[in-house]
């Protein structure tokens, strides 16, 4: 009895001073080293690990259970997706991390599905909580981010927003896909707004939101003479255009130029008529830098002591620094008065306006 213990008791002894075991091998690298006794060839033995098989139930069950544990769940027909079953919900390995049994991986070893290589529906309504951290997109195509379509379109490769499109042709472009509608609203600013100062917005041929200018007056000359002195009275024939007393103006125009309404109502009054008088036709037009605009009105002499009246409007876009304006007379047609002869004239009424409309 002697002789068939001492050997047992020598090899727990041996077992529990290196604390390794091996099977299949002399020299275990492992506190467990499982070797196969065939790594090659053709054998049909079965080798490797049989780790514990149990269904769902059972692992649910089970209490105490040492973190790591591991399990091979073989049916999911019974027991419930709760407690430390909760990840449980398909027959596989399992193991236990303290709390609950965890699946170790899909059994077809494929890549889990996520928002950057699966497409997905939300099963609910999600906050995501910033707090200090940024959330940034990076993109460099056309409609690199959009939502609901065309409804907000990014243009990453341009730099660029759609409101209503997804082909931006500006930094922010607003299809509202009705004709005559901007597409643009603004809540609490509505006709009813106090005013304020500041430029007035628009839109140019092309759909371009641009600044204009609110109307600014920039001239005003009104005189009326009930006793013209002589010194007024000036002649007109048909040889060559005279400018009429009172009429000059000098204008500055700022930076970039102005477009500039302008207004001229003149009373004539004809003193003497020429001789051989036709009842000629005389002509008032507006000059810009000594230079003939197509502004003009067209009047028919009435007689001796009788009057004209002149009323010159226009819109002309002049470029920024100095200008004059002037109104000058010609016979346009004589109409059987004698060429060259002269008409005596004094202006009566001058009345001038000017005001910028951008």
């Amino acid at each position: 009895m002697k002789k068939k213990i001492l050997p047992l008791v020598m090899m727990f002894a041996f077992l529990k001073a290196y604390t390794q075991v091996g099977i299949n091998t002399t020299g275990p690298a492992a506190t467990l080293d499982i070797n196969v006794k065939n790594a090659t060839g053709t054998s049909t033995n079965v080798e490797g690990v049989l780790i514990t098989r149990l269904d769902r139930q059972r692992a649910q069950s089970m209490t105490g259970v040492p973190i790591s544990t591991l399990i091979y769940v073989n049916s999911i027909a019974t027991g419930s997706q709760t407690g430390t079953a909760v990840n449980v919900d398909t027959i596989g390995y399992y193991y236990y991390n303290g709390a609950a049994w965890v699946k170790l991986h899909n059994p077809t070893n494929s890549i889990s599905a996520n928002i950057y290589n699966t497409d997905g529906a939300l099963t609910g309504n999600r906050i995501v909580s910033q707090g200090s951290n940024s959330l940034a997109f990076t993109g460099t195509q056309a409609n690199a981010f959009s939502v609901d379509g065309a409804t907000f379109s990014v243009d990453a490769a341009n730099d660029r927003i759609g409101v209503g499109t997804q082909t931006p042709n500006a930094k922010l472009e607003i299809n509202s896909s009705s004709s005559g509608v901007s597409g643009l609203k603004f809540t609490n600013l509505t006709s009813s707004s106090p005013t304020g100062t500041g430029q007035a917005i628009g839109v140019d041929a092309s759909g371009n939101v641009i600044s204009v200018s609110t109307v600014a007056q920039v001239l005003t000359v009104e005189n009326a003479v009930s006793n013209p002195p002589s010194s007024l009275n000036f002649t007109v024939n048909d040889l060559g255009y005279i400018i009429i007393p009172g009429t000059i103006q000098n204008i500055t125009i700022p930076t970039d130029g102005k477009a500039l309404f302008i207004n001229f109502m003149l009373g004539i009054d004809y003193s003497l008529p020429p001789s051989g008088s036709g009842s000629g036709f005389y002509q008032a037009i507006l000059f810009i830098d000594n230079t003939a605009t197509n502004v003009y009105q067209t009047v028919q002499e009435s007689g001796a002591g009788e009057q004209a009246q002149f009323n010159l409007s226009s819109v002309k876009f002049l470029t920024s620094g100095n200008h004059t304006l002037d109104i000058r007379m010609i016979r346009k047609y004589n109409n059987g008065t004698t060429s060259g002869a002269n008409i005596s004239c004094t202006p009566v009424s001058v009345s001038f306006n000017s005001s910028y409309i951008n």
